[in-house]
């Protein structure tokens, strides 16, 4: 395992923080490039093994300007907004201004506007980030969404994680 450690550039320690510490994600990022590249891996295979862990290398410039868009279409208060996806003013703010780029509150944010499933990817993959079919948090959420549950999907998903035992949608819990 040690010489695995070495070709991806990272040690034990790191791979147990990763598991353990959920938001590091830069991290992430640089471990997933590293083991593309010594594993010889093309870009689609990298992209594929960063979607596994709900990541995406294809974050780009162009997430401020869809989520505006969003924000264009969306026909209440941005106050209320804020209040239906329990993200704070301020982290709502960030994330308009394409700043501090989170999965949660930007997926909290996308559900709670209405948006669709495959808008919900592109904005998160512009962001940086995916949901994946491997993280149960994400299965949760692509559930509702293919579902295409309107009311109150962010409290419905936060029912079923807390039942599931898992963390919570935007409420700053982290069940184990």
């Amino acid at each position: 395992m040690g010489e695995i450690y070495v070709l991806l550039g990272t040690n034990r320690h790191r791979i147990y923080h990763w598991r353990e510490n959920f938001s590091g994600t830069r991290m992430k990022y640089e471990v997933i490039k590293t083991a593309g590249k010594h594993f010889g891996l093309c870009a689609n295979e990298t992209e594929s093994l960063a979607n596994k862990a709900g990541l995406s290398l294809c974050a780009d410039e162009s997430f401020k300007k869809m989520f505006g868009d969003l924000l264009c279409e969306y026909p209440e208060s941005k106050r209320r907004l804020c209040e239906m996806s329990l993200v704070s003013e301020r982290m709502f703010r960030y994330i308009k201004e394409g700043r501090f780029l989170k999965k949660e509150p930007v997926l909290s944010l996308a559900i709670s506007m209405g948006a669709s499933f495959e808008t919900i990817q592109t904005l998160l993959k512009k962001a940086g980030y995916v949901l994946s079919n491997s993280l149960p948090n994400d299965a949760v959420v692509m559930w509702i969404l293919r579902n295409e549950i309107k009311k109150n999907p962010v409290y419905l998903a936060n029912e079923i994680l807390e039942s599931l035992g898992l963390p919570l949608l935007m409420t700053g819990e982290n069940r184990q």
